[in-house]
C-alpha cells in the first residue's frame, strides 16, 4: 500500500513539473532552464513533504486498526479465565481425580489456544465440562453446531447406532440407512470420540453426538478424521446393501436454513407396544428401527 501511494504521490508531482515545462517550451533556452531549476528548487521540497505527510496518515491507520482488531490469544485467554472463575470453580461434580486432570488440561489449553482452530477450542473446552460427568452440565452441543459446517442428513441414535431420520429430498434413499463410517473411521472409532464430549450415562451422551457426526469441520479439529477432502459417509441401507455418499455441506452460521424433511409421510412414530401394528402397516417392506426412549422410528 505504501509503494502504491508514493508512486501515485511521484507522479501527481511529475505530472505537474511536465506540464510547467510545456508551457514554458516557447520561451527561450536559458529562460526555460532557469525556470526548470527553480521549479525543482520549489517542488522537490513540496514532494517529498507530500510523501511524509502521506506516510504519516498511513502508518496511523495501521497501527489504528491492528490496535482495533481483537487479538486471538487474548480473546482465548478471557476465554478461558470465565471459563475458570464462572464454571470451573463454581461446579461441585468434579471429582478429586477429574477436576486434576481438568486442571492439568486447562493449563494446556491456555498455552496452545492461540494457535487452535475455533473449533479446536470449542471441542477441548466440552470435553473439560465432561470430565464432570454428573448428567446434568455439559456444552449444549446444538449451540455448537450452528457456528460450523453440517451435512445435508440428521442423524439421530437408536441403541449405540446412528439412522439417518432426516434427508433432503435427493438423498432420501439413506432415510433409515445405519451410519458405518465417515472418512473410513468407522463409528467404534468416533464413538470414544464424541462420547467425551458429553458426560453422563452412554445413551445421555450419544444423544448429542449427531452434531459432531454431521460436521465434517468438527470432526477433522477433534483430529479423528485426517481426510482434509470432502468426506464420504458409509451407510447400510434397510436391504444390507452398504454404500458410500460424499454429502454436501453447508457453511456454519446462525441464519443456516432449518433442513426440510424428506418425504415425511413416510416417517410414522408409534408406541413400543404396537411395535407389531405399525410394521404389519408399513408392508413387508417397512424397516422397524427400534430405540432406547418411548417409541420406535417406522421408515418405509
Amino acid at each position: 500500500i505504501i509503494s502504491a501511494v508514493h508512486r501515485q504521490a511521484h507522479s501527481q508531482e511529475w505530472t505537474k513539473s511536465l506540464a510547467s515545462s510545456c508551457e514554458n517550451s516557447a520561451r527561450k533556452m536559458p529562460e526555460e532552464m532557469q525556470s526548470q531549476a527553480s521549479e525543482h528548487r520549489n517542488t522537490e521540497p513540496n514532494m517529498i513533504r507530500h510523501r511524509r505527510h502521506v506516510l504519516a496518515n498511513i502508518l496511523l491507520f495501521v497501527s489504528t486498526f491492528a490496535a482495533a482488531v481483537p487479538n486471538i490469544a487474548d480473546q482465548r485467554r478471557e476465554d478461558i479465565a470465565q471459563f475458570r472463575a464462572e464454571f470451573f470453580a463454581k461446579d461441585r461434580a468434579y471429582s478429586a481425580t477429574a477436576r486434576a486432570e481438568a486442571e492439568r488440561r486447562l493449563v494446556e489449553l491456555d498455552r496452545a489456544a492461540a494457535d487452535m482452530k475455533p473449533a479446536a477450542f470449542d471441542l477441548e473446552i466440552a470435553r473439560l465440562v465432561a470430565l464432570a460427568d454428573n448428567g446434568h452440565t455439559e456444552s449444549l452441543a446444538a449451540s455448537r453446531s450452528r457456528r460450523y459446517d453440517r451435512i445435508e442428513i440428521r442423524l439421530t441414535p437408536f441403541g449405540e447406532d446412528f439412522y439417518v431420520l432426516r434427508s433432503q429430498e435427493r438423498h432420501a434413499e439413506l432415510l433409515g440407512a445405519k451410519l458405518l463410517a465417515i472418512g473410513g473411521v468407522t463409528l467404534e472409532k468416533l464413538r470414544l470420540r464424541y462420547r467425551a464430549l458429553h458426560d453422563g450415562v452412554a445413551h445421555w451422551r450419544d444423544r448429542g453426538a449427531a452434531y459432531f457426526l454431521e460436521s465434517p469441520e468438527q470432526l477433522r479439529a477433534d483430529g479423528v478424521v485426517a481426510d482434509p477432502g470432502e468426506l464420504g459417509y458409509r451407510f447400510m441401507l434397510p436391504d444390507g446393501t452398504t454404500i458410500e455418499r460424499k454429502l454436501t455441506v453447508t457453511a456454519g452460521g446462525t441464519d443456516r436454513a432449518r433442513q426440510r424433511v424428506a418425504v415425511d409421510e413416510s416417517l410414522i412414530r408409534c408406541d413400543r407396544r404396537q411395535r407389531l401394528a405399525c410394521a404389519a402397516r408399513g408392508g413387508k417392506d417397512a424397516v422397524v428401527i427400534a430405540g432406547h426412549g418411548e417409541g420406535i422410528s417406522l421408515a418405509h
